[in-house]
């Protein structure tokens, strides 16, 4: 690796001739932009943007520093003050990486940035892996973030419609069984500017949900979610209605009876054996029977 405690030139660069590649690495950030402007107007630019000579063309290529251009480009600032750094663009992220202080990249952000020097700069894993200052296992597990969440879904995130946490937390589990569903579901919330909490009762209610139900949900997703508001706000501040009772009740046991099964010592002290030769068929039964009643209403419902 090239010493990069030598002198780095400090140089000033028209912000039209930078090659922006690498902005796709992060995640943006419309407010953070706004506030640096303000900032950088009253003033001037404090800190440099970081770039390096280009391997093939003539355009300096960007590492870090694309809110700062943001800025500079809202105040219709043509030229930024760079350094240029005596390293390849590998050496480059890795190094910046390393050297980040203040907001840490989130676990997509870091994905984007292993798939950019594994896939793209054709670094081994384990080099990738040794210049971030990781695990080679950490880096494939970031690897893999990037290869199971659909890629309408990851170029919301970097646009700011969909937040880094609901696309893990919300998103990803069920693009890795359904990738189609929650590519609409992502889709459904860019349209509709749903909150991450309001994405996530989505979800959750698309899982419970018939083929029918979920085309409703995907539908009128803020209708639903006015009458689950409606109905939650109602069950803690008022008396809650005794079917809403009742099926809390049925999800409360079901849940119970989940962690039950799951765990050896509670299956074998609560009678599993009998409980699924005997019980089980019983209840199947009844829940079809209720299954088939909640689906006409459902439909009925406007």
């Amino acid at each position: 690796m090239s010493n990069t405690h030598a002198p780095v030139p400090l140089v000033e660069l028209e912000i039209c001739q930078l090659d922006l590649k690498h902005a796709a690495l992060r995640i943006a950030d419309p407010q953070s932009v706004a506030r640096l402007a303000l900032a950088l107007e009253a003033h001037g630019q404090g800190a440099p943007v970081v770039v390096v000579e280009p391997q093939s063309g003539s355009r300096p290529v960007v590492i870090d520093g694309f809110v700062r251009i943001g800025a500079l480009r809202r105040l219709r600032v043509d030229t930024v003050w760079a350094l240029m750094l005596p390293l390849g663009e590998q050496e480059a992220l890795t190094w910046c990486y390393r050297q980040q202080q203040g907001r840490r990249p989130t676990a997509l952000e870091e994905g984007w940035l292993v798939a950019q020097l594994h896939l793209v700069l054709e670094q081994s894993l384990a080099l990738v892996a040794a210049g971030l200052e990781r695990s080679t296992s950490w880096a494939s597990r970031r690897l893999g973030l990037v290869r199971e969440l659909p890629e309408f879904i990851q170029e919301q995130v970097r646009r700011g419609a969909v937040s880094p946490y609901a696309a893990m937390r919300t998103l990803l589990p069920l693009a890795r069984t359904n990738a189609e569903a929650a590519t609409r579901l992502a889709r459904v919330s860019r349209d509709e500017r749903l909150t991450t909490r309001e994405l996530e009762r989505l979800c959750a209610a698309w899982r419970a949900a018939d083929g029918a139900q979920r085309e409703q949900l995907l539908a009128k997703p803020r209708l639903y979610l006015r009458v689950s508001e409606h109905v939650g706000r109602h069950t803690t501040e008022l008396a809650a209605p005794a079917l809403v009772r009742d099926f809390d009740l049925l999800t409360s046991i079901a849940r119970r009876a989940r962690r039950t099964l799951c765990d050896v010592k509670q299956r074998e002290q609560a009678g599993a054996t009998e409980a699924l030769l005997v019980a089980w068929p019983r209840v199947c039964g009844a829940f079809r029977e209720l299954t088939e009643v909640v689906q006409e209403q459902s439909h009925a419902v406007p």
